[in-house]
């Protein structure tokens, strides 16, 4: 029996999602590197949130300064 077109491409889509779906699951890591993984980020975000708020404060100092000139 043989494949229509539109069988064979559903068919060609199917496999192609699966091979996809191996590959992302290879390169996912373990459990342990994810977390340290997201250990990491949760630190940067911490970093840049501490350097966002002293960045604010001097935005703040100088938007009071550029009050007190007017």
């Amino acid at each position: 029996m043989a494949l229509t077109p539109a069988e064979e491409a559903r068919l060609q889509a199917v496999e192609l999602a699966v091979t996809q779906m191996q590959v992302l699951i290879r390169g996912m890591g373990s459990k342990n590197q994810l977390n340290r993984l997201r250990v990491l980020c949760g630190n940067n975000i911490n970093k840049l949130t501490d350097k966002v708020t002293d960045l604010e404060a001097i935005a703040q100092e100088l938007l009071d300064l550029a009050r007190k000139l007017q």
